[in-house]
């Protein structure tokens, strides 16, 4: 906390010139953390609707089922992204019939109360943090995002002063760093559990280096100031925590 509290103050000071430093439009891992920073999100959302919707159901073949409904509606946002020319929805769709597709496979469905109560934090989580605080945020705070910005920068603001009602200028926070922390959850659901602790290390390596990758893209790229990707960090860590001590840990 007191890490995240000298950040905060050195972004609100030197943020502009951390972009300034590091945003460059054409790279290659910023445009990658453009397009594909969001879907390992969206991919385990979709498991864990699928996996909340089918724990009211014993009979594993109206799980499976379920699944397959979801594999579907995958496919529909897929055809709709053709439709709209809209290859983000395109690849949301993909992702979405894809994981859920993995799921069916790869997880007997009698085995799905197992992952119930992490479903439903993940779920709470993304409901909470990207859809509510997010969405919430961008829209009061009104933040012209780096790549936005007049030639003499005179259109800049810090994170601590909100603009207004603004739904075109959206850089505070950043809805990519949150998606990319989505998977955190996953971290305690292993960490308390009875898995090698090399599965566990692994895990944690590549959950936290995706979401590490991802937050330093949306800078790079210009979309994001280092005060955009640090608050959207800290808001998933906090609400995770907190669901994990009063929800988590309690239901077990």
């Amino acid at each position: 906390m007191i890490v995240w509290a000298i950040l905060a103050i050195i972004f609100g000071i030197y943020d502009l010139q951390i972009s300034q430093t590091l945003a460059n439009e054409s790279s290659p891992l910023g445009e990658f953390g453009r397009d594909y920073g969001e879907l390992p999100g969206f991919g385990l959302i979709a498991i864990c609707i699928i996996i909340c919707v089918g724990y009211f159901f014993d009979n594993p073949k109206y799980r499976r089922t379920i699944g397959i409904i979801g594999i579907l509606a995958g496919i529909v946002i897929i055809c709709l992204g053709f439709l709209l020319h809209d290859t983000p929805l395109i690849l949301i769709g993909g992702t979405v019939s894809v994981s859920i597709a993995v799921l069916l496979i790869l997880t007997p469905q009698i085995q799905w109360k197992i992952y119930n109560k992490l479903a439903h934090m993940v779920l709470y989580l993304a409901f909470i943090v990207p859809l509510l605080f997010v969405q919430t945020v961008k829209v009061l705070s009104g933040r012209v995002r780096y790549n936005d910005l007049l030639p003499d920068h005179s259109n800049y603001s810090p994170w601590y002063i909100f603009n207004g009602l603004d739904i075109h200028n959206s850089s505070f926070p950043s809805g990519h760093t949150t998606m990319a922390w989505m998977f955190l959850p996953v971290l305690i659901f292993l960490w308390n559990g009875n898995f090698d602790k090399g599965v566990k290390l692994l895990a944690s390596i590549m959950i936290i280096g995706w979401g590490a990758f991802v937050l330093t893209s949306r800078v790079i790229i210009g979309e994001h100031y280092a005060s955009d990707v640090l608050f959207s960090t800290g808001m998933v860590v906090m609400v995770t925590y907190l669901l994990y001590k009063l929800y988590y840990r309690k239901q077990q």
